[in-house]
C-alpha cells in the first residue's frame, strides 16, 4: 500500500531557523499561509540570522513562482513535492480564530492548516513550527503538529565520550555564536579540534 501524500504547513518560525526549510521535506507538499508571508516582510530588514533568512525565504519563493502564481502548487524540483501560498484560512468545522481568539497570527495560521485538511482529505496534513504554544493549540483542534528537526542533532545519537569541554572561552566569542549563530575557529578549540566534533564552550 503507498504511503498517503502529505502537505506540511510551516510557519514563520521555520522559516526563519532555517531559509532552506521549504525544500527540506524529500517528495512531500509545503505550503506557506500568508500570515506567515506577511510575517517575513516585517524581519526582512536587519543584520540578524533571522533577517537574513526572512529575506533568503522571500528572494526563494518570488524566484520559484517565475510567471506562475504562487496560489497554484509549483513543482520544488526533481524527487520534491509542490509548493503553494495559502490565501484562504476559513475552515467550515473549527476555527482557531472564534474558538482562541480572533485577528491573532497564529490563529490564522491554524486556520490556514485546517483549511487545507478539509480541502485535501486524502492527505495527511500537518503544521510544523518551533512554537510548541502553536503545536499544543493545533493539536487541541485535532491538527498534526510537530517540531521542525531539520539540522538538529538527537541528544542520544552523541556519544557522549566525544563531548569535548573547552574553557577559558572569551566573552566576545560566546557573544559572537549567540547574536551571529556561529564563528570562526580562529584557534578557541587549540589541540582539541577535530572533523564533526562536538564541544562545549
Amino acid at each position: 500500500m503507498a504511503a498517503k501524500k502529505k502537505i506540511f504547513v510551516l510557519d514563520t518560525s521555520v522559516l526563519l531557523h532555517d531559509h532552506q526549510a521549504i525544500t527540506s521535506f524529500d517528495k512531500h507538499d509545503v505550503a506557506i499561509p500568508i500570515t506567515v508571508l506577511e510575517e517575513l516582510d516585517k524581519f526582512k530588514i536587519g543584520n540578524d540570522t533571522k533577517n537574513f533568512c526572512a529575506r533568503e525565504v522571500i528572494r526563494f519563493m518570488d524566484k520559484l513562482s517565475g510567471q506562475q502564481s504562487l496560489q497554484d502548487w509549483i513543482a520544488l524540483g526533481k524527487n520534491k513535492g509542490k509548493f503553494m501560498v495559502v490565501l484562504s484560512g476559513e475552515p467550515t468545522n473549527n476555527d482557531a480564530e472564534k474558538i482562541y481568539a480572533q485577528g491573532k497570527n497564529d490563529h490564522k495560521i491554524i486556520n490556514a492548516a485546517l483549511f487545507l485538511k478539509e480541502t485535501h482529505p486524502n492527505t495527511v496534513v500537518t503544521l510544523v513550527t518551533k512554537d510548541i504554544n502553536l503545536r499544543i493549540k493545533a493539536k487541541a483542534l485535532g491538527l498534526l503538529a510537530e517540531d521542525y528537526e531539520t539540522g538538529k542533532v538527537a541528544q542520544d545519537k552523541i556519544d557522549q565520550a566525544s563531548l569535548i569541554q573547552i574553557d577559558s572561552v572569551s566573552s566576545e566569542v560566546i557573544q559572537s555564536l549567540f547574536s551571529k549563530g556561529k564563528v570562526d575557529e580562529n584557534g578557541v578549540l587549540g589541540a582539541q579540534k577535530m572533523a564533526n566534533g562536538y564541544y562545549i564552550l
